[in-house]
């Protein structure tokens, strides 16, 4: 499989009043075009960070990231921007869909900041990933029409508009029932699948963690077991906090 991401002893440290307080320490993971990657553990284990820094939306303390074979830990933030812009999907726990938008339009913003494709491609592909998400009836809808789950649903096929690299989704059935949940994962499952983008997802959503061909687990902000590889790095005998 391809590499589309590499971590090198990474680690963050946030400084309050003076005094550090280590987020992440000496992360290493390498992740691969198609994979189906959920990062699980307890609150305060640096899950959100590390996607964070994943997304390029946070910059490392220290060790390097590499997106694409491009070392992003140095970039510009206006280059940073456009990286995300192109290569990166992101989904929330929040929508943060644009109210005076239709979902269809919604859908077609990020391909018209990226400046790619024309009108009727951008319309095109819209309307395609709306509808395979199941809302062909709703793209013409404002999201005040929209049921929560409809929204992450455009929120979703917002992340995958300009056929990004990754698409890293952060606690995304944290505000939904348990029926909407389900067919949020199904849905992330099937896009992986059809367009073959690499999914990395935090959660504590334990029947989704079960379908994932990786599961990474942190805890006091290292990585502690990948369960893709079968290592647990307590048996290997690392080092732990």
């Amino acid at each position: 499989m391809d590499k589309i991401m590499e971590l090198q002893d990474v680690g963050k440290v946030m400084t309050t009043g003076g005094t550090n307080f280590p987020i992440l320490s000496q992360v290493n993971l390498t992740f691969y075009k198609g994979e189906y990657c959920a990062i699980v553990g307890n609150s305060g284990s640096g899950k959100s960070t590390l996607l964070y820094l994943l997304g390029a939306l946070d910059r490392p303390t220290s060790g390097t990231i590499k997106i694409d074979n491009v070392d992003v830990s140095q970039m510009s933030s206006q280059s940073l921007a456009k990286l995300r812009n192109e290569k990166i999907g992101f989904v929330f726990q929040f929508h943060y869909i644009l109210p005076e938008f239709t979902a269809l339009e919604n859908v077609i913003l990020p391909m018209i900041v990226a400046g790619t494709l024309s009108e009727k491609k951008r319309q095109e592909r819209a309307a395609m990933l709306l509808g395979t998400l199941g809302l062909s009836d709703r793209m013409d809808y404002y999201p005040a029409q929209l049921s929560g789950g409809q929204l992450q649903r455009v929120a979703i096929a917002r992340a995958l508009a300009n056929q990004p690299l990754l698409v890293l989704a952060d606690e995304p059935t944290g505000n939904l029932d348990s029926r909407n949940s389900e067919l949020v994962f199904d849905y992330f499952r099937k896009l992986n699948e059809e367009f073959g983008q690499t999914f990395i997802i935090v959660t504590h959503n334990t029947s989704f963690v079960k379908d994932c061909d990786r599961i990474i687990t942190l805890a006091d902000g290292r990585v502690v077991s990948d369960a893709a590889a079968g290592l647990c790095l307590r048996e290997r005998g690392d080092k732990m906090p």
